[in-house]
């Protein structure tokens, strides 16, 4: 599809473009010599009319993640520092999720008091939780597969620490669990580090500043990121601008 683009206002450090077309609206960020090329997409879609409340379980829900294959879903409680399981009768349609129950949540007080989003793995083993106090990233084994009444904290070897001064407020996990991926709201960047081992943060190392993605010049509060399973994108929110970058 053609579209016509046109320069408009440079937010600092980059140049702005955008694009237009067929009810979408694209904002092209190109900041200066990192070479990283920013798409926020506005679209013009219809709400399902579909929710599902979960305020019953905790009226400060900051993080939810879903299962790849769409049956469950896991959210994340900043009242009482618990992670909370719901399995859906029909695959992503959050109108058929039935809380799992009480004896089925995860407390992870123990480790964060103020734990805002988690990531399942591809495989339903492992839990990670980001904990703001702390600035790390918890794991959880399941010795059941997507079962969360079986979890466990991994240990202490197993947090991965991002700094509790940079302000962690998100993570991903890849499908094939060898990249992790934390939102710092603090320095308004995504940190990335590679797993030796699938799934094991005790053999995660940090890829390095040069592999920060730097959101400075669009958004001033980073507050979660999640990864396609091709593995080709990075969703990331912007509290700041209630705005989803891609």
């Amino acid at each position: 599809t053609e579209a016509t683009v046109t320069a408009s206002a440079s937010p600092a450090g980059g140049e702005k473009e955008n694009a237009y077309a067929e009810g979408l609206t694209y904002d092209f960020w190109k900041p200066g010599s990192s070479g990283t090329h920013w798409l926020r997409a506005s679209f013009a879609a219809a709400y399902d009319g579909v929710s599902r409340s979960l305020v019953a379980q905790d009226t400060d829900i900051h993080g939810i993640t879903i299962s790849r294959d769409g049956r469950h879903l896991y959210a994340v409680g900043d009242l009482h520092n618990k992670v909370y399981a719901y399995t859906l009768a029909t695959p992503f349609d959050i109108a058929t999720a039935v809380y799992d129950g009480a004896a089925k949540d995860l407390s992870v007080v123990a480790q964060d008091n103020t734990p805002l989003d988690l990531a399942v793995s591809a495989d339903g083993r492992r839990i990670f939780v980001a904990g703001n106090t702390s600035g790390k990233v918890f794991q959880y084994n399941l010795a059941v597969a997507y079962d969360l009444g079986t979890a466990a904290y991994a240990g202490a070897a197993y947090d991965l620490t991002v700094g509790a001064a940079a302000g962690l407020t998100g993570v991903a996990v890849s499908s094939d669990g060898l990249h992790v991926y934390a939102a710092v709201a603090g320095d308004n960047k995504i940190a990335s580090y590679t797993l030796a081992v699938a799934n094991d943060l005790s053999s995660a190392t940090y890829d390095g500043a040069g592999s920060d993605i730097n959101l400075a010049a669009i958004e001033a509060n980073v507050h979660g990121v999640t990864i396609t399973d091709d593995g080709r994108r990075l969703l990331i929110i912007g509290f700041a601008t209630d705005t989803v970058f891609s």
